[in-house]
């Protein structure tokens, strides 16, 4: 997805990412629990003795608020973290980096990357971060394409860690009709409609349009991951694999000791051209 596509979805669509609002503090307040869930975890017990420097990278970081909530506690046990942000979305980098500095004391750094081509940094990292419930941004073969590439950049008992939800609601029990109330907000809606259906690449094609006015559509191409598939498709690419339950519909997976494939694999003809 292009940086121009994000940037414009995100000035219509209402995530609350802006730590210094209400709503964003309340996100980052809630990233903080998870952050403390996650640190309980064994696979980052077994992680964090001994390390002179914890790495994180926070891919698909937006703002921030995963990363730095999982820094911050990370430094009140006592730890030396660095951190990275990465995003194709500049301003919102922007303010992860003031975000940073004023919640760890030290500023994030940022870089505006493509998360399926993060081998390339040729960089490891001890937590590989997928925070705010991203993945509906990958199809299928693009986010086997992101385990793969996040396994290459793990230092040894490194973990990825990916911000799951059960979307099979949206699927099968709520229907996801044509057009759908995607969010609903004081006194703004957002529209979801049903556009095309790429069979060969598995992705939605939706228009949301925003309410009052109506005047702005903006395009986006979507993937309602089930837990299970996001979970399977992640043991395919790790020898391990593990559920925290954040809540009553939010999970973090964990995976770790990734099935090593040296060379990146090619998408198949039929894909790769209609990219």
């Amino acid at each position: 997805m292009s940086q121009e596509k994000l940037e414009e979805f995100y000035k219509i669509f209402p995530w609350f990412e802006d730590p210094y609002t209400l709503e964003g503090r309340k996100r980052y307040e809630k990233a903080l629990e998870h952050a403390e869930k996650l640190l309980e975890h064994d696979w980052i017990k077994q992680l964090l003795p001994g390390k002179e420097k914890v790495n994180i990278l926070d891919i698909c970081g937006g703002t921030g608020i995963g990363g730095v909530a999982l820094s911050k506690k990370l430094l009140e046990g006592g730890f030396n973290v660095g951190l990275t942000v990465l995003d194709l979305r500049r301003s919102a980098l922007s303010l992860a980096e003031r975000f940073s500095e004023n919640e760890l004391g030290f500023r994030a750094r940022t870089m505006v990357h493509d998360a399926l081509k993060v081998e390339e940094l040729g960089e490891v990292f001890d937590i590989v971060l997928l925070y705010g419930l991203t993945t509906p941004h990958f199809g299928p073969w693009d986010l086997a394409m992101l385990y793969w590439a996040v396994g290459r950049v793990l230092s040894e008992n490194g973990v990825f860690v990916v911000d799951e939800a059960d979307r099979s609601r949206l699927i099968f029990q709520r229907d996801y009709r044509d057009v759908f109330v995607e969010w609903a907000y004081r006194d703004r809606v957002l529209l979801n409609l049903h556009v095309d259906y790429d069979v060969y690449r598995g992705v939605v094609r939706r228009a949301y349009v925003e309410f009052p006015g109506g005047e702005k559509v903006v395009f986006l191409e979507t993937h309602l991951w089930t837990l299970a598939e996001s979970s399977a498709l992640a043991w395919s690419w790790f020898r391990d694999v593990d559920l925290v339950v954040l809540g009553r519909n939010r999970f973090f997976i964990l995976a770790k000791s990734p099935r090593f494939v040296e060379e990146k694999p090619d998408l198949p003809k039929f894909i790769s051209d209609k990219k």
